[in-house]
């Protein structure tokens, strides 16, 4: 796990994040915490920290139903109960305050499903591209996640099976996927502003996660 900390700490966005006080890296440390709290299966401490992650920006929503739905996958009904009641409060809290003081989400209000399904079509080229981009954006990844790319690559067919953290990886990135192809404001200026972060927010679960499903198993000592 040494190395997957040296990878996280020469990631050049988690300086970057981190120098500007953004709120996806605190996002991005409640997110590991709750995905390795899940590996371990403490699921209401893991449901608590997936709600302070929707506390601390909209994304968070979307990682912490993530992984409620991988929880369900990988543990089973009781589990997800579990995880469900650890994120009650904060996400209560949420509600009352959506209800009570948030003024409308104006990339909610602006997408009515008619605009999205026009919208979308045209822009999958766009979104695919600058998403596969980020492979080779070594100013915000430097050499890491191109590594980590092809670490899955070469590894596929030895990973380990039913690790949680991927599993999140994977029903998260489709979502951001389409809220850039129907947001109403440019999608080229909406990718270039906020993908990186966006995708920051799960770097630091999908390494570890990694860590888990890729490296070979610790024999045990005779």
């Amino acid at each position: 796990m040494i190395g997957v900390v040296l990878l996280l700490l020469g990631t050049p966005d988690f300086l970057i994040l981190a120098w500007n006080q953004y709120a996806d890296l605190k996002l991005a440390l409640f997110l590991l915490a709750a995905a390795v709290l899940a590996t371990d299966g403490r699921y209401t401490a893991s449901g608590l920290l997936a709600g302070l992650a929707s506390l601390t920006k909209n994304e968070g929503l979307v990682e912490a139903a993530a992984l409620l739905v991988v929880v369900l996958l990988r543990a089973g009904p009781r589990p997800a109960g579990r995880f469900a009641l650890g994120a009650a409060a904060p996400l209560g809290l949420l509600l009352w305050f959506k209800l009570r003081w948030a003024p409308p989400n104006d990339l909610v209000a602006a997408t009515p499903l008619a605009a999205a399904l026009r919208r979308g079509p045209g822009r999958l080229a766009l979104v695919a591209r600058a998403f596969s981009l980020q492979l080779v954006d070594f100013a915000h990844w430097g050499c890491a996640l191109a590594a980590i790319a092809v670490a899955w690559i070469a590894r596929w067919r030895r990973r380990e099976r039913g690790q949680i953290a991927p599993l999140l990886v994977a029903l998260t990135l489709p979502a951001f996927f389409g809220v850039y192809l129907v947001t109403p404001w440019d999608p080229g200026l909406h990718l270039q502003v906020s993908l990186d972060r966006v995708l920051f927010q799960l770097w630091p679960a999908f390494l570890y996660g990694s860590a888990l499903a890729l490296l070979p198993a610790a024999q045990p000592a005779r």
